[in-house]
């Protein structure tokens, strides 16, 4: 009961001051924008959070049911991903020129600093990763960071699509097309080495952001004229979907998540066109979203482990979100001099 108070109450707040829809100006869409983008994936990090943390509890009857979430979560980081890469590209005439160092660094940098610190959590805890363990457990869809998936895949994709970039000289519909291909080549391979499903069961979105970012105003307009439609529809099919994969044979399980992940996004879109989510909670999480994507499992694995452990989940899921938020913003303040290094070499 205190757990399902926790979690309504922490979404309220984050609600409290939503925005409405302003009027828009000249080729300005605020649903579609840096900002909005921002506060989403604040929304979405404490959710991708609250689904890792359920899936170790059985409390909560509200807060269980982000069991089913972490697609969704996911979707929302690919989708605005997608978009903002293919938007990029497009609009900025220089933009493969420091592709690499803008795109790759801000993301691997902190990646292989969070790997070393787990590293020596592991061994604290008792475990000890050598380089063969940890390029083993790789290549079977296992790293050390159990939640790093997600960081492989998007590095791998911004590889892929400055190759696109290249080869299809910016043309939207054949990196389109060449993004596609490079999916089915994606979901084969994961399939054959036995990665899990959650390796490659959203990947899609990205490319769906990709053509969204491409063909922004129809699909704006396709939207608008549809949204009464849209979102009872996928609102209904995103009901279903997220817990049929559980129940239905594996081999249709893929068309599934794709269906129920795709109305998810379209829902998104129609709702953020009619009423936006913004202030200062949600942008600040937003700033710190990849940090606090990272560091939350090293606070799942220290509250419940050999040297401490938190035996009542309330106290274990209040702990590992204060500490997880504290450690986030300590590491983005870390990195910052970087970042502003990285800004200033691009120009």
């Amino acid at each position: 009961m205190i757990l399902d108070l926790m979690t309504l109450l922490f979404y309220g707040l984050l609600f409290f001051h939503g925005k409405e829809e302003t009027p828009l100006k000249q080729n300005e869409k605020p649903w579609l924008s840096k900002t909005c983008g921002q506060c989403m994936k604040g929304w979405f990090s404490i959710a991708i959070i609250f689904h890792h943390l359920s899936q170790r509890t059985g409390d909560g009857y509200v807060f269980r049911h982000f069991l089913f979430a972490g697609v969704f979560c996911v979707s929302c980081f690919l989708f605005y991903s997608g978009y903002g890469l293919m938007k990029s590209c497009l609009s900025k005439p220089d933009y493969e020129k420091h592709y690499l160092r803008k795109r790759i660094l801000p993301v691997l940098v902190p990646f292989v600093i969070y790997n070393i610190i787990l590293w020596f959590v592991y061994r604290y805890e008792g475990t000890v990763y050598s380089f063969a363990d940890f390029i083993y457990g790789l290549s079977r869809g296992e790293p050390m960071a159990i939640f790093s998936w997600y960081v492989y895949f998007i590095l791998l994709f911004y590889g892929v699509f400055y190759g696109l970039m290249k080869i299809c000289r910016k043309d939207a519909k054949k990196m389109i097309r060449g993004a596609i291909v490079f999916n089915v080549i994606w979901i084969v391979f994961c399939f054959l080495r036995g990665f899990g499903v959650w390796w490659y069961n959203t990947a899609h979105i990205i490319i769906f952001g990709m053509y969204y970012g491409a063909f922004e105003d129809q699909c704006d307009a396709w939207i608008r004229s549809n949204r009464s439609r849209i979102v009872p529809i996928c609102s209904i099919a995103v009901l279903v979907c997220s817990w049929l994969p559980y129940v239905i044979p594996w081999f249709i399980q893929l068309p599934v998540f794709i269906i129920s992940t795709v109305c998810f996004t379209l829902s998104m879109i129609a709702l953020l066109m009619k009423r936006m989510p913004c202030n200062r909670a949600l942008m600040f999480l937003g700033s710190v979203s990849y940090e606090l994507y990272l560091v939350h499992e090293l606070f799942i694995l220290l509250f419940r482990g050999k040297h401490i452990y938190i035996a009542s989940d309330t106290l274990w899921i209040a702990a590992v979100l204060i500490c997880s938020l504290l450690a986030a913003y300590l590491f983005k303040c870390m990195l910052a001099p970087l970042k502003v290094r990285i800004r200033r070499q691009n120009g």
